[in-house]
This record gives structure tokens, sequence and C-alpha cells, in this order.
């Protein structure tokens, strides 16, 4: 069963900044420029997908293509990839088996993937 989408309510019974726990949830330790490909659930058509990055470290995202690490060139290009940094929770709608691609360039990197049903 996935959990759809819903802020939690605060004491006054607003919405606040936090979310539920998800029962689609995944966690990773990516080595160091290694891509790890994870497929979103098909039970749903739209997701959200929340990532949470261990403190100082970095990932980068892909939706349908290989995440890569951006070299180091002093030159901007064109990127499938979008960077996750630890210093917030990375948002973004996904589609039902989009397959999403996830690396680092740090030797380790924790990552956590909750996924919440929007419709």
């Amino acid at each position: 069963m996935a959990t759809m989408f819903l802020y939690a309510r605060d004491v006054q019974g607003y919405p606040s900044d936090a979310t539920v726990f998800s029962t689609n949830l995944y966690n990773v330790i990516l080595k160091s420029g290694s891509a790890l490909s994870l497929t979103v659930p098909a039970s749903y058509k739209v997701w959200m997908m929340q990532v949470t990055v261990e403190p100082g470290k970095s990932a980068w995202i892909a939706r349908n293509k290989t995440a890569q690490v951006p070299s180091i060139s002093g030159v901007l290009s064109q990127t499938d990839s979008e960077m996750a940094s630890c210093y917030y929770q990375y948002h973004k709608m996904v589609y039902a088996n989009d397959v999403l691609s996830f690396v680092s360039s740090d030797t380790t990197a924790n990552l956590s993937i909750a996924f919440y049903a929007l419709s």
C-alpha cells in the first residue's frame, strides 16, 4: 500500500512542513562514481520523490538517464543530472516506472529516498 502525500498538521490544526512516514522508502550507501538505479513504483501514476542526503555529502540524480558527476573543467555544460545537497530535502515529481539514477563523487554517501503517491 502506497502512502499518499499529506502534510501533517501542527497543534493548531494548520498544515506544517512535516510529511507522514512513507511506506515506499529506500536507503542506499552510494560509492564514488558508481551509479545506481531505482524504478518508481507503478501502483500510482504520479509520485513526489523526497531525497535526503547524508550531512556533508552530495549526490546527483537523473530521471530516465544515467546520473553523472560533473567534471572539473571550469566550463558550464548541459547535463541530465541535478545535484541533491545535504543542506535541504530534494523534492521532485516523478512518474510510475521512471528509472531514477543516483551517483556521488564522495567516497560514500548515504541516501534516503521516499515516495509519496499524488495520483
